[in-house]
């Protein structure tokens, strides 16, 4: 996996109290194992099974692995977009890229749960949530 660049996508927060603990348990710890072991992981979750705008719950499920708050977000944001093969429109603030940007109250690096209250959306370069939303 680390060589070839293979990426696990995470799906904790989707899994928590959904089935049996001991399973939830099992898979935190081949995770957090994963995550010692410097393997590649992306943000993933299970769409059908998360309500709409909750999924960055996801981000304090990879803390709990033993991720650092800027390893989560960018396990969220570049490594999501290189597992989908985007890596070039998404995933990161570059020029050229497609400036799909949030906003939030506070500093995600110190509290990650803050990415859970979006404050501004930036689609394609235009606020579409926000002050200044069209």
């Amino acid at each position: 996996m680390k060589v070839r660049g293979v990426r696990q996508l995470t799906t904790l927060w989707s899994l928590a109290g959904a089935g049996p603990e001991p399973a939830f348990r099992a898979l935190k710890a081949h995770l957090r194992s994963s995550v010692e072991l410097g393997l590649p992981l992306a943000f993933g979750t299970d769409a059908g099974v998360i309500p709409h705008g909750k999924n960055a719950r996801e981000l304090s499920e990879l803390s709990a692995i033993g991720l650092t708050p800027a390893e989560a977000i960018r396990a969220a944001t570049v490594e999501a977009a290189r597992a989908a093969g985007l890596a070039r429109q998404v995933g990161t603030l570059t020029p050229g890229a497609f400036a799909d940007v949030i906003g939030v109250d506070g500093n995600p690096l110190e509290d990650l749960s803050v990415l859970e209250r979006v404050t501004f959306v930036m689609k394609g370069g235009l606020i579409v949530f926000g002050p200044g939303a069209r």
